[in-house]
């Protein structure tokens, strides 16, 4: 799915949420669930380009925001994932 896209899934299933991104410089992508900063670990890969949940469960149901920005613009997206136990 892309940014800005919902979905609704059942739980153990693994999302892949893109936010395809270009720009000159080249911006700087972050990724937030629920307004906080996520950071890559066994569960959760960010990339500069998505964002990968893997086994997703109830508790990962939130508004995930892929925010982009250069010294050019800012700009953010969301998208809002309910995961169904």
């Amino acid at each position: 799915m892309n940014v800005g896209d919902n979905v609704t899934a059942a739980s153990n299933t693994t999302i892949i949420i893109r936010c395809p991104v270009s720009g000159i410089p080249t911006p700087v992508v972050t990724w937030e669930k629920d307004g906080v900063r996520l950071i890559h670990d066994e569960k959760i890969s960010v990339r500069e380009d998505s964002l990968l949940i893997r086994g997703a469960e109830v508790e990962d149901s939130a508004k995930y925001t892929c925010r982009v920005g250069n010294v050019a613009a800012l700009d953010e997206k969301s998208s809002i994932i309910k995961i169904i136990g």
